[in-house]
């Protein structure tokens, strides 16, 4: 469960801060809280990575997101920030959470 919630609020933050930065934040607590409870820390810290590259919802996360928004007239912004909010947390987080772990204990 702190994984998860972790995760999502890394998610969540990356569309407003710097990836790397987050990355380097939440790796200490993210490799502590798995060597405390046996969980395979590589796999974790994989999980992580991950999620701080959602990273495409607003124009300062992303260049490509930028060059989005600057077509205001053919894009509704408010529609694309509610859809992409449901992307980022329905398609790629809880795929992470659900097949992320498993894919990175068969790598690692």
């Amino acid at each position: 469960g702190f994984l998860v919630i972790l995760t999502a609020v890394v998610a969540i933050l990356t569309n407003v801060a710097n990836n790397a930065i987050l990355f380097i934040i939440a790796l200490p607590v993210v490799y502590s809280f798995a060597m405390q409870n046996g969980i395979n820390p590589i796999a974790c810290m994989f999980i992580l990575l991950y999620a701080t590259h959602f990273a495409f919802l607003t124009p300062a996360a992303c260049p490509n997101a930028a060059l989005y928004y600057s077509y205001s007239n053919w894009v509704d912004m408010k529609s694309t920030i509610k859809q992409g909010g449901i992307v980022l947390f329905v398609t790629l987080w809880i795929s992470t959470m659900l097949f992320g772990y498993f894919w990175a204990m068969l790598i690692w």
